[in-house]
C-alpha cells in the first residue's frame, strides 16, 4: 500500500490554511516493494527450489514458508525420475497492518473529489450561520446584512485535493524477517499519514470558524464606521464636515505630501506593479502577506511611487511592516488644517506595530498621503491567539 497524499492549498479572505498529508516513503528494504491485499499463497513446483524460502508480503502480512519436498519415484523401462514438490503454506495474520490498510482506504474513499474537505467547509458555513444570530440580536447587523457577508465570505473559500492511497502488486523478499520489517514500516507510515491528515482537517475547521467570526466582526465594524463617517471611509470626518476638537480643525488634505522613515532602517515598499496586479483581489486578500514574495518588497521600490521635487510622496504608498517597527510619517503642504485659527502646515505621526497574527508577525500597510486617512493595515490570521495592535 503506497500512500500518496498530495499538498492542497486552501485559502480564504482572511486565512490561508494549508491542508497536506505527509508523504510516505517506503523503507530501504521496501524501496521497490508495495503491499498487495490478496491472500494467495505462493506455490512453487521446481526441483531447484526444494530448499528455498519463498516469502510474499501481502495485505494481511502473510508469511509463506516451505516444507521439505516429498519424493515421488516413477519407474519406466528406460529411466527413473525423481520429482520434488515444494509447497507454500502457513499464512500468518497481522491485524495492525490490516487495520492500517483499511484506515487508509477508508480515508481515501472519504476524500474522493475533495468530499471530506468540502464537508468541513459546509459544516463551518452552517456553524457560522448559527453564530451570526448573536450579531443580529445585538443589532450590529440585520439578518440580511449578516447573510450577505457570510455568502460573500463562503465564495472566497476554495479547496481541492485530499488523501489518496494506491494499492500495487505484492513482492517477494529474501527472508521472512525482511518481509515482516517491511510490513512494520508500512503499518507505521500508513497510521501516521492517516492521523496527520485527520488532524489537518480538524485544524482547517478551526481556522474556518475563526475566519467567519472575523468576517462578521468586520462587517459590523464597517457598518458602524460608515455611519460615523456619513457613508464615506474618510477617517475623522463626519458627514463630510470637519471635526472641531478643542480648537483643532482637521479637514481632508488631498494635496498633502509625506516622507516616511522606519525605525528598523530602510522602508520595505511593495513593488507598484505587483500591487497593481493584486488590486483586483478581494480587499482583505490584498493585505494577505502570504500572497507576496520577499522579493516583492524593497527600499528601491519607493522610487516607483510619485515623488515631488522635495522628495515627498504625493500619492498613497504600499509597504510591509514588521512587529516592533515604528513608522514616522511627516505630512507637509497642508491647506485645510488649523488649531485655534492658526494654520497647521506640518503634522508628524508615528505608527508602531505592536502585534500581528501572521506567522512572521508582519503586515501589509497602505499608507495614505492624506493625514486625515492615516493608514490601512492587515495580514492573514495564522495565529488565532494574536490580534492586531497598532500604537
Amino acid at each position: 500500500m503506497k500512500v500518496n497524499p498530495f499538498k492542497t492549498t486552501l485559502y480564504s479572505s482572511v486565512l490561508l490554511a494549508g491542508l497536506a498529508a505527509t508523504s510516505v516513503a517506503a523503507a530501504d528494504e521496501a524501496k521497490d516493494a508495495t503491499v498487495a491485499t490478496d491472500t494467495d499463497a505462493t506455490v512453487s513446483n521446481a526441483t531447484a527450489e526444494s530448499s528455498a524460502n519463498l516469502v510474499k508480503t501481502t495485505g494481511d502480512a502473510a508469511v509463506v514458508t516451505t516444507v521439505p519436498g516429498t519424493e515421488e519415484t516413477t519407474t519406466t523401462e528406460t529411466d527413473t525420475t525423481v520429482k520434488t514438490t515444494t509447497k507454500a503454506i502457513a499464512e500468518v495474520s497481522n491485524p495492525d497492518f490490516d487495520n492500517a490498510v483499511e484506515a487508509a482506504k477508508t480515508t481515501a474513499a472519504a476524500s474522493k473529489d475533495s468530499a471530506d474537505v468540502k464537508a468541513v467547509q459546509e459544516q463551518a458555513a452552517k456553524d457560522a450561520q448559527t453564530a451570526s444570530t448573536t450579531v443580529v440580536s445585538e443589532n450590529k447587523l440585520t439578518r440580511e446584512e449578516a447573510d450577505a457577508a457570510l455568502t460573500s465570505a463562503q465564495a472566497n473559500v476554495v479547496a481541492t485535493g485530499g488523501f489518496t492511497a494506491t494499492e500495487e502488486a505484492g513482492v517477494k523478499h529474501a527472508s521472512v524477517e525482511a518481509a515482516n520489517n517491511d510490513n512494520k514500516v508500512q503499518t507505521k507510515a500508513l497510521t501516521t499519514a492517516v492521523s496527520d491528515y485527520k488532524q489537518k482537517l480538524a485544524d482547517y475547521k478551526t481556522q474556518l470558524d475563526k475566519y467567519y467570526q472575523d468576517v462578521l466582526a468586520y462587517a459590523a465594524w464597517e457598518k458602524s464606521y460608515k455611519a460615523y463617517t456619513g457613508g464615506t471611509t474618510a477617517r475623522l470626518l463626519t458627514k463630510g464636515l470637519a471635526e472641531n476638537a478643542t480648537g483643532l480643525i482637521y479637514q481632508t488634505e488631498a494635496n498633502a505630501a509625506m516622507t516616511v522613515e522606519n525605525s528598523a532602517g530602510s522602508v520595505d515598499y511593495l513593488d507598484k506593479n505587483i500591487q497593481s496586479g493584486h488590486s483586483v483581489d478581494e480587499i482583505l486578500q490584498q493585505f494577505n502577506t502570504s500572497r507576496y514574495l520577499p522579493s516583492d518588497f524593497s527600499a528601491a521600490n519607493g522610487s516607483q511611487y510619485t515623488i515631488n521635487a522635495d522628495g515627498e510622496y504625493t500619492e498613497d504608498v504600499w509597504l510591509k511592516m514588521a512587529t516592533g517597527q515604528t513608522l514616522t510619517v511627516t505630512y507637509n503642504n497642508l491647506n485645510g488644517t488649523s488649531y485655534n485659527g492658526t494654520p497647521v502646515k506640518k503634522i508628524v505621526a508615528t505608527y508602531t506595530l505592536v502585534e500581528a497574527p501572521s506567522t512572521d508577525g508582519s503586515a501589509i500597510v497602505k499608507l495614505y498621503h492624506d493625514p486625515t486617512k492615516t493608514l490601512f493595515i492587515g495580514s492573514q490570521t495564522d495565529d488565532t491567539n494574536k490580534n492586531f495592535m497598532l500604537r
